[in-house]
């Protein structure tokens, strides 16, 4: 994820292809060999519940990145589909993950005070998803504003919890963690501002 933020941010340069081209396909492909790896490792050795968590989403959450951070490149030959590669198979398994893993997250209280902060990954999965079905599709419908809204209404609930003490806990450095998901939040709200510019998005930002 470090690199595809860098390749993202290299992209402002005049001459990128030396530095956001190659941060990109180190993220990218270090990103998909570390899902299909996960997956693989919970197929083959089923984890507890006491060990599901919603870091478990982290490895699907890069691969949507990447392919915000492709747009720039969709005119190549290729690359368009490689950014369907990444999206679709992630959008997918993260709806069905996400599902499982916060049934598992309200049904046992084994979730460890230092992992709650991880929850803040059902605000950048909206988020980051509504802006990949955008880029890929120059569409912004209602596929887009679904997954939009949810993402800001989960992130009023998350600080709604915030003030009720659900995260107190030492700091460490999974607080990053939230930082990284409110970040990827900002992708479709500046694009959402762009195109409405209401009074709803001057509060947001």
């Amino acid at each position: 994820i470090a690199f595809l933020l860098g390749s993202f941010l290299a992209q402002r340069e005049q001459d990128d292809r030396y530095i956001s081209l190659p941060l990109f396909w180190i993220g990218a492909i270090a990103n998909l060999v570390i899902t299909v790896w996960l997956l693989a490792r919970k197929v083959l050795h089923p984890v507890g519940s006491g060990e599901i968590n919603p870091m478990m989403l982290f490895p699907l959450l890069g691969n949507l990145l990447a392919v915000i951070v492709l747009q720039k490149w969709f005119n190549w030959k290729g690359l368009m589909d490689f950014a369907f590669f990444l999206f679709g198979p992630s959008f997918l398994l993260w709806n069905l993950l996400a599902a499982g893993i916060l049934y598992q997250v309200i049904q046992s209280p084994t979730l460890d005070p230092g992992l709650r902060i991880s929850l803040f990954s059902y605000v950048a999965g909206p988020a980051l998803s509504a802006q990949g079905y955008l880029a890929l599709t120059n569409e912004m419908d209602i596929v887009f504003f679904t997954l939009f809204f949810f993402s800001v209404f989960t992130e009023i609930f998350l600080a709604f919890v915030f003030f009720m003490n659900y995260y107190k806990n030492k700091f460490n450095e999974g607080k990053w963690v939230a930082v990284f998901c409110l970040a990827a939040a900002t992708f479709p709200l500046i694009t959402f501002h762009n195109s409405r510019d209401t009074e709803f998005t001057y509060i947001w930002l």
